[in-house]
């Protein structure tokens, strides 16, 4: 799912410019690590938030949907679909510039 994500975001000319210089494996293992941080589980330690591309309230919005197709392409049923959306949603502060 979170492959799909990614492809997602970098396929979209909205956001992608902000990640061209984010290496795919390193954003992917990091996004894994917030999701599962967000859950409640323990994953491991999460990149820091200046690690992250630094986004607009408006293109964290298309980053969340395209989480949201991802999650839905992945087939992920209520609620663990909800539970997902509402942690990448958490992730806003991580993203969005004050």
């Amino acid at each position: 799912m979170v492959g799909d994500l990614v492809t997602r975001i970098l396929a979209d000319r909205r956001i992608k410019r902000h990640f061209r210089r984010t290496n795919r494996g390193d954003f992917e293992a990091g996004l894994v690590l917030h999701l599962c941080a967000a859950t409640g589980g323990d994953c491991g330690e999460p990149p820091s938030a200046q690690d992250w591309p630094r986004l607009t309230d408006d293109q964290f919005d298309v980053l969340l949907d395209h989480f949201s197709a991802a999650v839905d392409a992945g087939g992920v049923a209520e609620p663990a679909r909800a539970e997902a959306i509402l942690a990448t949603g958490q992730l806003r502060p991580q993203f969005v510039r004050p």
